[in-house]
């Protein structure tokens, strides 16, 4: 069974007590601190970085950094080439 996605959890609750949407934006603010550290701990433009985190991390963070013109986001199974 295939997991819903963020914005469909986001429309769990109601108006007056939009649960989903709290959990979806915690979750998000989550990636978003990881990002920063990872983008921070990145000390060149030439420097590559091996990024380990749970596949539900994956999609946002491949977001974030592809949003931002600095980096090049490769998946780590291009690299090993599998």
């Amino acid at each position: 069974m295939r997991s819903p996605c963020p914005l469909q959890l986001a429309l769990l609750g109601t108006t007056e007590d939009p649960a989903g949407a709290e959990v979806v934006g915690g979750w998000y603010e989550r990636n978003l601190k990881i990002y920063a550290n990872i983008a921070r701990a990145i000390e060149g433009p030439e420097e590559r970085v091996l990024v380990i985190f749970g596949s539900g991390h994956l999609a946002q963070l491949a977001s974030f950094f592809d949003q931002n013109p600095d980096y090049e986001w490769v998946s780590a199974l291009e690299v090993l080439g599998r």
